[in-house]
């Protein structure tokens, strides 16, 4: 092995926060409703990567759904998902 230690070799971060402590998410910057979620009956592959690579929070500060991702938005889209893929002849019960 080289003397160059960091080829190959993996960076694991240190945790902000452990569990039982009180974590603080005040320094980033995304907030609920920063990405919107695009129509599945419609969009393309490409309109889904910025959600695919990016942070996704639904969720404010006080556990209040917000943005086009609210309860309801999600229900229906998930709805729409299983009746296309229970249309298609799959299913999870066999």
């Amino acid at each position: 092995m080289s003397s160059d230690d960091s080829k190959g070799s993996i960076r694991v971060p240190d945790a902000p926060f452990r569990p039982g402590e009180e974590a603080s998410f005040d320094s980033w910057p995304w907030k609920p409703g920063d990405f919107s979620m695009p129509d599945p009956k419609t969009c393309e592959f490409k309109d889904t990567t910025e959600l695919a690579n990016g942070l996704v929070r639904v969720l404010d500060d006080d556990g209040v759904a917000s943005g086009n991702g609210t309860q309801d938005f999600l229900r229906r889209s998930c709805e729409t998902v299983w009746s296309i893929w229970l249309g298609l002849g799959y299913s999870m019960i066999e």
